[in-house]
């Protein structure tokens, strides 16, 4: 909620949203308010180019149906510029437990480690090739 909230205020309309971090089906992934376009993307340089994405969104979490691959997303970041962070982890994610194999975004033990229910979710604007480099 938080991420599409964002992305509605600060998106400009017609912006292309790539999107990492979705495993098998979109559970935890945020919605894109209308009026912005979502793109599906490898994690590579190559598949950031080929989107011609203004901004990337990644949602992760210790489930399998949102996760980043840590090393994916640095061969990335030259090229990226955070610009929103929405960690639901209250600063002690660790201390929660979730069940992995029913795929919630509710721990099962460790409550207080939770602010709200859902992935971490990191928005980033992307520059081109030739702005990274300057």
């Amino acid at each position: 909620m938080q991420a599409t909230e964002w992305l509605a205020t600060h998106a400009r309309r017609g912006a292309r949203v790539a999107v990492i971090g979705t495993q098998l089906w979109g559970w935890g992934r945020p919605q894109i308010p209308p009026g912005l376009e979502s793109l599906e993307i490898q994690p590579t340089i190559a598949g950031l180019d080929a989107a011609q994405a203004d901004y990337l969104l990644a949602h992760d979490h210790v489930l399998f149906s949102s996760h980043v691959d840590p090393a994916a997303l640095a061969t990335l970041e030259p090229r990226l510029t955070l610009l929103a962070d929405f960690d639901p982890s209250c600063g002690r994610g660790g201390a929660a437990v979730f069940e992995e194999a029913d795929a919630y975004y509710l721990p099962i033990a460790g409550f207080g480690a939770v602010c709200r229910g859902g992935p971490h979710v990191r928005i980033y604007a992307v520059r081109s090739a030739e702005d990274a480099g300057r």
